[in-house]
């Protein structure tokens, strides 16, 4: 889902579809009216290439999508999928190139509206997932959902979810190796792969393969629960603390938020509980993490505001609690294959993270359809 607009792409491994226009593999085209509309990517809401005019008459169904025109006009959902960067000369890309200047967002004020406990925010979440899943399956022509476990609760939810539901999938689970600690595949060379992986932390466990792929990743969960780090240092500085004072030895991201980067704290300090959820609430706008490239897709069913919206409903207090422990999605996994929670790591992304996945996996019992890829 990557563009260049302007007169000569630095990137050669994009291709020019039309007079200073470069567009990178994936891409369709449609004519509505005597004007090309390139898009490409995903909705929830609708079957993207039969919603062209809908979109081009300033609607933004839900999902992960971009259509461009010819006269180089860009159309997004409310959730804008990808940064935007652009200078003077009238360029305008979301590749990472220097001495080009990051384009703003719009962003959605949310309210709340009532109060929820961890247990009711749990439920509503679980419907929201499972709905985006659904839904995705239905407006958009996927030959099999690949999923992902990495050993981490995000991986996980997302696994639980789609194998209650019944469905079809393939499943993939790849432990560090040496010099490769993803286990990422690359069938071919590109200089727009390498200038990713350099830039954006999402694309350093990316597969890139010739042919068209779709995985259900769990990117965002963090930061539509107002989990990120960034925003526990805007509710510890509102708190008077240190974020990393805040967990105990025992919870999920003690080890993490001890990281030196971690501690790292550049943000703002606000006096009041409204001046912080709005902070949290705009970076959602920003964090794109990872989106679309070439014939390899990313579904992301967490990238959701209503999710946001329902954080917006709990106390300060269960949101910190949340986002030292997960417990939201631990209860969601609860939900739907209780019997999962016994192979995720006991810390985030700190010690043997795979240790309970080598000590248990053989006790998860899954549906003989189930292609399995695991090395």
């Amino acid at each position: 889902m990557f563009f260049y607009i302007g007169k000569d792409c630095p990137i050669k491994s994009v291709n020019k579809v039309a007079d200073n226009l470069f567009l990178d593999k994936g891409w369709k085209c449609k004519n509505i009216d005597g004007i090309n509309y390139w898009y490409k990517g995903y909705s929830t809401e609708c079957v993207l290439e039969d919603s062209i005019s809908y979109i081009i008459g300033n609607n933004k169904p839900t999902g992960k999508w971009l259509v461009i025109s010819e006269n180089k006009d860009l159309y997004h959902p409310e959730l804008r999928g990808c940064p935007v960067y652009k200078d003077d000369s009238g360029i305008k890309t979301n590749i990472p190139l220097p001495n080009l200047d990051a384009d703003s967002c719009s962003t959605t004020n949310i309210h709340k509206f009532t109060n929820l406990s961890l247990e009711e925010a749990s439920k509503y979440i679980n419907e929201i997932l499972e709905e985006n899943i659904k839904n995705f399956l239905n407006y958009n022509k996927i030959e099999k959902l690949n999923v992902l476990f990495s050993a981490g609760i995000d991986t996980l939810t997302v696994w639980s979810i789609v194998d209650n539901l019944g469905l079809d999938y393939n499943l993939h689970i790849t432990t560090p190796k040496v010099n490769n600690i993803f286990g990422v595949k690359q069938e071919y060379e590109s200089d727009l792969i390498d200038l990713c992986r350099q830039n954006f932390w999402g694309y350093k466990m990316t597969s890139c393969y010739l042919k068209e792929n779709w995985y259900i990743t769990g990117f965002y969960s963090e930061r539509v629960q107002l989990r990120e780090v960034s925003q526990g240092h805007v509710i510890a500085n509102y708190m008077g603390k240190k974020l990393y004072n805040i967990p105990n030895k025992d919870d999920y991201l003690y080890y993490f938020l001890q990281r030196p980067d971690c501690k790292e704290n550049n943000y703002p300090t606000y006096d009041n509980e409204k001046d912080v959820l709005n902070w949290c609430n705009g970076s959602v706008f920003y964090d794109h993490q990872m989106w679309h490239i070439d014939n390899n897709y990313h579904f992301s069913p967490f990238n959701d505001l209503r999710i946001t919206e329902v954080m917006n409903q709990v106390s300060l207090t269960d949101i910190v609690s949340n986002a030292l422990n997960a417990t939201i999605q631990k209860n969601i996994i609860k939900y739907n294959r209780p019997d999962f929670l016994q192979i995720l790591s006991q810390y985030k992304n700190a010690g043997n993270i795979w240790a309970n996945y080598k000590k248990n996996f053989s006790k998860i019992k899954l549906r003989e359809n189930i292609n399995k890829f695991i090395t």
